[in-house]
């Protein structure tokens, strides 16, 4: 069921599928994607205000690379943009947002 599942837009836990060649060829996001869960901690998020910005953001533009309605490098540049642009709103790059303790 694993197959129909992603042929659906879930992200299958049972990792086989991803593993197949015609899988591989029609979703481009696959093999970047299984490659990112190596070593990860599952459970992590960053601890900081912004993270439900930047986590909005993640999630929109990941699932329009999943379905398709842009490329992975369109997808992961706007992404990269978007974050970018919530952190320094928020005063990280210009060093005026104080450090958490």
């Amino acid at each position: 069921m694993a197959k129909p599942y992603l042929e659906a837009g879930g992200v299958p836990a049972r990792t086989a599928v991803y593993q197949d060649k015609a899988v591989q060829d029609k979703y481009p996001f696959v093999k970047p994607m299984v490659e990112s869960w190596q070593g990860g901690v599952p459970d992590y998020r960053p601890r900081f205000p912004e993270w439900p910005a930047v986590s909005e953001v993640i999630g929109e533009w990941g699932s329009k690379i999943m379905l398709g309605q842009v490329t992975v490098k369109d997808g992961a540049q706007t992404i990269g943009q978007k974050t970018e642009d919530i952190l320094k709103k928020a005063g990280y790059y210009d060093g005026k947002k104080p450090l958490l303790k």
